[in-house]
């Protein structure tokens, strides 16, 4: 048991050093537009998951425990809807520049017209 235990440990540790890092640039970095805030920290939580889920798994397959199927399937959930999560926040990104500039230009040229 205490075989099975030591590396166990040690993955444990290293799996939560490795979800702390990711959780770092949440901590240290303060965006002022909130929908960006709440995209940066998306990005980085979904990153923390994916890294603390993978991590577990490799804990339980050093225990002894079998867990392939239940893991490849969350695991994969999980990274799918990362991907979904950060194409939907580039586009949502993009349409709020688009549109914002798109608005100040059309004031710009309204004011323009009527001077």
């Amino acid at each position: 048991m205490l075989q099975s235990l030591t590396p166990s440990f040690i993955m444990f540790a290293a799996t939560a050093l490795f979800t702390a890092l990711f959780i770092m640039p949440i901590l240290r970095l303060r965006l002022k537009n909130d929908l960006t805030q709440f995209y940066w920290s998306g990005f980085w939580i979904f990153l923390a998951l994916i890294s603390a889920f993978a991590g577990g798994e490799q804990i339980l397959k050093l225990a002894g425990i079998d867990v392939e199927k239940a893991s490849m399937f969350y695991l994969a959930g999980l990274s799918a809807a990362y991907i979904t999560f950060v194409v939907f926040a580039w586009f949502r990104l993009m349409w709020v520049t688009i549109w914002g500039v798109g608005t100040a230009t059309f004031k710009k040229f309204r004011l323009v017209k009527k001077n």
